[in-house]
């Protein structure tokens, strides 16, 4: 292993930040806050009613003291919501009242009780203001899947769903929120505060069980959601969007043998989530995060920012393998910002895109997680496969564990490489996988300041803290 002297790694910063390719144009689209135009802090204020698995019965009140037992039922029966009028859906059709003098309406909440409540299928039910389905204070409400297909205006939060809870186990999506050609769309659906697992304990999982056992996170393919502060636990693949104007805001995947996260529609926004621990056990290649095109339309006005991929937290895990860390292959990936974001990888693909138009890449940081690794993980922005340039891109302020690739089309400046040998230099406690720069790092106030830098780091710290911003996805603290 190579060490490079900390002269050496000034040199490279200031050698770095001289390289430019006089793509001096830059994209007028700014990154957004949120895309689904839907707020956290939404809750339903109407009545509350009780559905309870072991003791409620059907043709009760739905009261505290007379609950409900089958959620599934209540949905169906009692309910008081609108669907399309005819079938197959159309966007020019109207609405129709269901279950008209349905108890429960816009602005109710179902409170679940402990117990099983089954898979639950919320189909054809759109709300003309939210309905919430949460679990009761201090208790486990447990579903063993939850599909939301052609409904709009739902809330659910606090619940447990896991295959656990059945006797017969399948594989499949534990969450679904999607739209259906025959049955319309799905919009405007909060999902918050749940753990999907397929099992709590997957440890003495083997191989042939890693490979047919494991259900999918979730799938999103309708538009205007907020997934948010969710667990995704032993599952193949993790948070898979395909939809447009989604939020995904704080949502942990770990243990996984798929990809962590995909994007594949426009208006997206993930942000804050936590990626770890993939289980290398097929010819998948394995992302933490990874777009492409479907049907020669690449994703549109994305935003990663604040993200942690990391390959394993247990060097002693089982099934390792060599996770990409954002991965975006197949463009062009027009008007992206990818700020703040820690790669934690030992592949090649630390952050990756192939055919970009309007990319800015800006204060991440990308390490190897095995500095003994040969596969050193780079940042690049490089032509499309065809040989199209890229346009419009920004490769700025990163600390990257093996070299910075700008192709034509792409501005580069201010980037340090840091040798695995300089770790110690350059962060707290790289053992310990604090990244946030040490004291008298040459990073410290080194970036430059631009018009594209995030107002804040990685944690949420206020930039810069000292005279100038600090490089990578953290500032340190005085």
């Amino acid at each position: 292993m190579k060490t490079r002297p900390i002269f050496s790694i000034l040199l490279a910063l200031f050698l770095i930040s001289c390289s430019d390719d006089g793509a001096k144009s830059r994209p007028t689209w700014s990154p957004v806050e949120r895309a689904s135009g839907l707020e956290t802090a939404v809750f339903p204020d109407g009545d509350s009613f009780y559905v309870d698995p072991e003791n409620g019965d059907d043709a009760n009140d739905g009261s505290l003291t007379a609950p409900w037992q089958h959620l599934q039922f209540v949905l169906d029966t009692y309910v008081s919501t609108q669907e399309y009028d005819s079938y197959p859906w159309d966007e020019a059709q109207g609405m129709i009242p269901r279950n008209p003098d349905g108890p429960v309406g816009p602005g109710d909440t179902l409170v679940l009780r402990a117990g099983n409540h089954g898979p639950i299928d919320i189909r054809r039910a759109h709300n003309e203001d939210f309905i919430a389905i949460r679990a009761m204070d201090g208790e486990t409400a447990t579903l063993e899947r939850l599909s939301i297909v052609s409904a709009s205006h739902w809330i659910v939060e606090d619940l447990h769903v896991t295959q656990d809870a059945t006797d017969v186990p399948t594989q499949g999506d534990l969450l679904e929120i999607e739209n259906h050609n025959w049955t319309g769309p799905a919009s405007h659906v909060i999902v918050r505060g749940c753990r999907f697992e397929t099992t709590a304990d997957a440890s003495a999982w083997t191989l042939e069980d890693w490979n047919q056992r494991p259900c999918n996170g979730a799938s999103l393919t309708g538009d205007h959601l907020l997934l948010e502060d969710n667990l995704f636990r032993n599952v193949n693949f993790g948070i898979s969007v395909s939809g447009d104007f989604t939020d995904v805001i704080g949502n942990t995947v770990e243990n996984f043998a798929g990809d962590g996260l995909r994007g594949l529609g426009d208006d997206l926004v993930f942000r804050g989530n936590t990626v770890k621990n993939c289980y290398d056990v097929n010819e998948n290649h394995d992302d933490g995060f990874q777009s492409w095109s479907i049907d020669g339309h690449a994703p549109r006005r994305v935003v990663l920012e604040g993200n942690t991929i990391l390959n394993y937290t247990d060097p002693d895990q089982p099934f390792r393998g060599a996770l990409q860390g954002i991965g975006c292959f197949d463009g062009f990936y027009q008007d992206w910002y990818v700020a703040n974001n820690l790669v934690i990888v030992d592949h090649w693909h630390g952050v990756t895109f192939l055919g970009g138009d309007g990319v800015t890449v800006i204060h991440n940081t990308v390490v190897n997680r095995d500095p003994a690794s040969e596969l050193t993980p780079w940042i690049m922005i490089d032509d499309h496969k065809d040989g199209s340039v890229s346009r419009n891109c920004l490769i700025a302020n990163n600390l990257v564990a093996n070299r910075i690739t700008a192709g034509s089309g792409v501005t580069e400046t201010t980037n340090l490489v840091v040798g695995d040998g300089d770790l110690s230099v350059v962060y707290e406690a790289p053992d310990q996988l604090d990244f946030t720069p040490a004291a008298g790092s040459p990073v410290l106030d080194a970036a430059t300041a631009l018009p594209e830098c995030p107002a804040v780091d990685h944690d949420g710290v206020p930039r810069p803290q000292g005279p100038g911003y600090d490089l990578g996805a953290f500032e340190r603290t005085p």
